[in-house]
């Protein structure tokens, strides 16, 4: 899971700046105390602009989040559960499906719908509860139809930017990031993923003019973003101490994204050993918000690093249980945690059934397979073993270490032919990978009998720089 944050649930602001009507204004002056820190008084103003103007949903939905801030979740559900029963239009159906997750919450946008067919926020809420759920064909269908309701609105766009990387088309989420911000120009949401969308494409270059935009912005919270964006490209580029600065600075102006800073802060300091820092970033971060999954997981790396495994299972556990309430998909890598902390404990089928388990929550994660495979190879399956390396092969298409030790484990089993082949993608995806030479030219000489192939793998493996004694002597038998 990268160190991304998502989107408000509902961002009602996200089309355009505040209308200059009372309600509009009160969003304005909501938003401004948050910048200031000032939660409560925030709360206050909320509070009275919904029950004022009961419907503008933008005022319902900051009041539902400064109360997720403050800790009065369980309260603020009830009260739009109370709310939907007592006033069942699809508006408070809508805003009492918000705080939900899930099978409940598609119930309840599903249930909007019936009454309202083309009400913009059922099938914007009902499209963000499938992209949840890894139900991308719903999500897609949802979302669009959001987008053809309301085109000046940002939030489905930015909704559509995601589910393309989900799918992995880049292009098509940048070009759905860049039609978020030419409808919210005033709104850095899309400029931060256009920024996230150039960095994966590898192009720096654009992704630093993005983080600069940024914090050229006049929104409260742009320039955290900004001062985030040029921590990452200072973390890409090698220089951790540089990214800790930058994410500082973010923490010192945030608004929204202080949590998601205090995370990123906590990475960069324990990249360069300040551990203690680290840990009191992440703490921090969990003091805000106790469900930030990404702050348990740096937390628990730490008390790993610290060498308490233990409180590190605890906090795995605590961000799987959270992750699988709103994302499953990224319940598996605390899941994948605790699965290598308790093979590091020699607890073999413990390992075991956590990464099984990570499998379950995400098929696809490449990482899980390659964990699935070691731990067979280490309780001699060697055959399944084989399987989850060539699985997590399929899945990452660029990483050589998958094929290479498919290739191994195959070769051990007398599987000449498929070993050779699988060695041969190890080495055209990662040409540097000079065991997989040595590898390639035993299965040649041992498994095939195929002599002049084998010296022609040592030969490539000298010529790359190879050192091992023994290739000389094999090369002159």
């Amino acid at each position: 899971m990268r160190g991304r944050l998502g989107l408000l649930v509902v961002a009602m602001a996200a089309g355009a700046a505040a209308s200059p009507d009372e309600p509009g204004l009160l969003v304005a002056r909501v938003d401004r105390l948050r910048a200031e820190g000032d939660l409560d008084t925030a709360l206050e103003h909320a509070r009275d602009g919904r029950e004022r103007f009961p419907d503008a949903i933008d005022l319902h939905a900051r009041y539902q989040d400064l109360c997720r801030s403050l800790g009065q979740e369980a309260q603020v559900r009830a009260e739009y559960r109370r709310r939907w029963r007592s006033n069942k239009t699809v508006e408070s159906i809508c805003l009492y499906a918000r705080l939900l997750e899930g099978r409940a919450a598609e119930r309840e946008y599903r249930h909007a719908l019936r009454l309202e067919p083309d009400h913009f926020w059922a099938h914007y809420g009902l499209g963000t509860t499938y992209l949840g759920m890894g139900d991308l064909a719903g999500a897609r269908h949802h979302l669009e139809l959001a987008q053809t309701l309301r085109p000046d609105v940002a939030a489905p766009k930015i909704r559509l930017g995601r589910l393309a990387e989900r799918e992995g088309d880049l292009e098509e989420a940048l070009r759905c990031y860049r039609l978020a911000a030419r409808v919210a120009p005033d709104v850095p949401d899309p400029l931060f993923h256009e920024f996230f969308a150039l960095l994966a494409l590898g192009d720096r270059g654009g992704a630093g003019a993005v983080a600069e935009r940024l914090l050229a912005h006049r929104a409260p919270d742009a320039a955290s973003l900004g001062h985030i964006a040029r921590g990452l490209l200072y973390s890409a580029g090698g220089d951790p101490a540089a990214a800790a600065a930058e994410f500082g600075a973010s923490v010192r102006v945030a608004v929204r994204f202080g949590g998601h800073a205090l995370v990123l802060l906590g990475d960069a300091l324990a990249d360069v050993g300040r551990i203690d820092e680290a840990r009191q970033a992440y703490e921090e971060a969990l003091a805000r918000n106790a469900r930030n999954v990404r702050a348990r997981l740096g937390l628990g790396y730490l008390l790993y690093r610290q060498g308490d495994l233990r409180a590190a299972d605890r906090e795995f556990a605590a961000a799987e249980d959270e992750a699988k309430r709103t994302d499953p998909r990224n319940a598996a890598q605390p899941c994948l945690f605790r699965g290598f902390l308790a093979e590091e404990a020699g607890r073999e089928s413990q390992a075991l059934h956590h990464v099984l388990r990570a499998l379950r929550y995400d098929r696809e994660d490449a990482t899980a397979w390659l964990a699935l495979g070691a731990l067979y190879e280490r309780m001699e399956q060697a055959s399944k073993a084989q399987a989850a390396y060539e699985e997590a092969a399929r899945l990452d298409e660029a990483g050589a270490l998958a094929p290479f030790q498919a290739g191994l484990v195959a070769a051990d089993l007398k599987r000449g032919n498929r070993s050779l082949e699988l060695l041969e993608e190890a080495v055209r995806r990662d040409p540097g990978l000079l065991d997989a030479y040595l590898a390639a030219g035993s299965v040649c000489q041992d498994l095939l009998a195929r002599p002049r192939d084998a010296k022609d793998w040592y030969r490539r493996y000298l010529d790359r720089g190879g050192s091992d004694p023994r290739v000389h002597d094999w090369l002159a038998e």
